[in-house]
This record gives C-alpha cells, structure tokens and sequence, in this order.
C-alpha cells in the first residue's frame, strides 16, 4: 500500500450506493481505495455508478482477494 498517504479499505461491502459515496470521497481528498475480498455486488451495478457520479475516472481503486493481499 504505497502511494497517498490515506488509505480505505473496505472489506466484502454489500451496499453499492454506500460504496460509490465512498468512492466519491476518495476521488475528492486523493484517497486509494481498496476493496477486499469479494463484493456483495456487481462492480457494473447501476446504484454503485449512480452514487460515485463523474468521479469514477478519478478513484484510484484495487481489488484484493484478502487481508494478506493487500498487505503486500
């Protein structure tokens, strides 16, 4: 986890508004995000891409299988 200094993790999120609004806030302050294990939804899911609006494009995301992953 180089890079910015702040760092979200979020761990197998279930709610895909709740995650695009999280999304969003880390596009706006340069915040990685990083989603761990596997979403309760599609990352295609409409409310998701609805919540995160025109800032998708600036979210530096990562996807990792687990804790130990995104360690590394």
């Amino acid at each position: 986890m180089e890079g910015s200094r702040l760092h979200v993790a979020l761990y197998r999120p279930e709610i895909p508004p709740n995650t695009g609004n999280i999304a969003r806030t880390c596009a706006a302050t340069g915040t990685e995000l990083h989603i761990v294990g596997t979403p309760g939804f599609r990352t295609t899911d409409r409310h998701l891409k609805r919540a995160g609006l025109d800032y998708w494009h600036s979210v530096k995301i990562s996807y990792h299988k687990d804790f130990a992953e995104l360690e590394k």
